[in-house]
């Protein structure tokens, strides 16, 4: 886990969504404990478009491939995450 990132975007991301089910966990464990910023998660296949630091939209080269938003939502009943699905433009 890298906390900071690269530096280039603000917030956290988790590539290979659906494809490392060990990532799921960690990923929405961290967040909801404050270790990381919200982020995004994006399924093999799917990718986020930024355009001047500014998320742009979703995209995927293939059907069914989902991006997320996660963010904390300081509710332990929610699990401590609001989770957004994001719509997916299939390329």
């Amino acid at each position: 886990m890298l906390p900071d990132g690269l530096g280039i975007l603000q917030g956290s991301f988790c590539p290979h969504w659906d494809g490392e089910s060990k990532r799921q966990p960690i990923f929405t464990d961290a967040i909801a404990a404050g270790l990381l910023p919200a982020g995004y998660a994006a399924d093999d296949g799917a990718a986020l478009h930024w355009v001047d630091a500014k998320l742009s939209g979703a995209v995927a080269e293939r059907e069914g491939a989902r991006v997320a938003r996660f963010s904390p939502s300081g509710e332990p009943a929610s699990g401590g995450l609001v989770i957004e699905q994001l719509p997916v433009e299939l390329l």
